[in-house]
């Protein structure tokens, strides 16, 4: 049985890069994990799964931050611009 404190002996960890913020994003199959919410789609998402579904999409951006992202999607929706 292996020590719990030892790491798998053929164990690489994933690429991490830098984002705008300073944070480190983990690459899968490509494409970051931490992409910039396009303002429409949060106020989609918010509508058709609720806000929960929203934090757990962009988990690193506030429940503050993500409800001005969604009022910002919600009135281009209503302006026709989504």
């Amino acid at each position: 049985m292996m020590d719990p404190g030892a790491e798998a002996p053929n164990y690489t960890p994933p690429d991490l890069e830098p984002t705008h913020r300073g944070r480190p994003q983990t690459r899968y199959g490509g494409q970051s994990l931490y992409v910039e919410p396009d303002p429409v789609r949060v106020a989609k998402l918010w509508r058709s799964h609720g806000w929960q579904a929203v934090l757990d999409r962009y988990f690193w951006k506030g429940h503050t931050e993500l409800q001005n992202i969604r009022a910002v999607g919600e009135e281009r929706i209503r302006k026709g611009r989504g």
